[in-house]
């Protein structure tokens, strides 16, 4: 009998391990920007969308321009040395990420987008 609850004990654990992987799904990408002066849209997808439901995007902008530019629906931010984290909530399967010049001509960014 101590035998059989070792073995189903067993079973259980790697069953909850299994489950929780399940659960820390996410995806991430990286665009680099190295034309600043161009505007830039991009198209983001959930790879599995029947089976991860997203609650929130972490979006992180790294790099340096020559003045201010704007993304998403809006958000201006300042040139110089950029070091942006935006955390916002997120219903969706995929995401159109717009990056507009405004009037940054020179420069590099780098914009990691997370679905976790």
């Amino acid at each position: 009998m101590n035998l059989l609850h070792k073995k189903v004990r067993k079973v259980l654990i790697i069953l909850f391990v299994i489950s929780l992987t399940g659960c820390f799904q996410s995806t991430k990408s990286l665009l680099i920007i190295n034309n600043v002066s161009r505007d830039t849209s991009i198209l983001f997808k959930v790879i599995n969308p029947r089976l991860y439901s997203p609650t929130n995007m972490i979006v992180k902008i790294t790099g340096e321009t020559s003045d201010s530019f704007i993304v998403m629906n809006g958000m201006k931010i300042p040139g110089g040395i950029v070091d942006t984290l935006m955390n916002m909530d997120f219903y969706n399967h995929e995401c159109l990420f717009k990056y507009n010049s405004y009037k940054a001509k020179k420069g590099q960014l780098k914009v990691s987008i997370e679905i976790p």
